[in-house]
């Protein structure tokens, strides 16, 4: 279902829910959504691209996510979504594009994400993230096919970036005294 683009307002229905032979879910460019993404979402067992960004929808990311197993493009990012990145969604494998970017996520970013293999583009800018990049992150690199990382914009990531990360081939990162690594000094 492509919906993008259009002034559609509103918060999105729970009814979604009851969409369960939807595949493809495009949502995005509408700015007057409002509110939660509806847990509901987490019924769309086949659906495997979901892009709602650029919209303004808040609250925190539903766990319900995660139940989205054949999920392989999802895009949330330029909303106004709060909390933290939910765990669950290291449970998506087929996962290929993750974008959290221009939100107002904050919290460490979950370890989980470094099992996602088949991840192959990241955008996590222009959050509140904070804190050390999980231990096991350099496996998006080593074992994954990632070929774009984006983590500029959260001023309190910190730690040094791995150099299996440092080989990414769009590697994006603010050059901070917290975060450093990849020919970046740290102080």
């Amino acid at each position: 279902m492509f919906l993008h683009n259009n002034l559609l307002s509103s918060p999105l229905p729970s009814e979604i829910g009851l969409m369960t032979a939807l595949k493809v879910l495009h949502f995005g460019w509408n700015h007057g959504f409002t509110g939660a993404l509806p847990s509901e979402i987490g019924l769309l067992t086949i659906l495997w691209w979901l892009t709602v960004d650029a919209s303004s929808l808040n609250d925190e990311l539903p766990t319900h996510l995660g139940k989205l197993a054949s999920m392989e493009y999802l895009s949330l990012g330029s909303n106004m979504f709060t909390g933290t990145i939910p765990s669950e969604i290291g449970l998506l494998q087929r996962l290929m594009e993750l974008n959290f970017g221009g939100n107002r996520l904050s919290g460490q970013i979950p370890s989980e994400l470094s099992s996602l293999g088949s991840l192959e583009k990241l955008w996590l800018q222009r959050n509140q993230l904070e804190g050390p990049l999980p231990g096991d992150f350099p496996r998006l690199a080593i074992h994954g096919n990632i070929t774009v990382l984006n983590l500029t914009s959260n001023e309190f990531l910190s730690g040094t970036l791995p150099s299996s990360i440092c080989s990414i081939q769009s590697l994006d990162y603010d050059c901070t005294g917290l975060l450093c690594g990849c020919g970046c000094m740290c102080s």
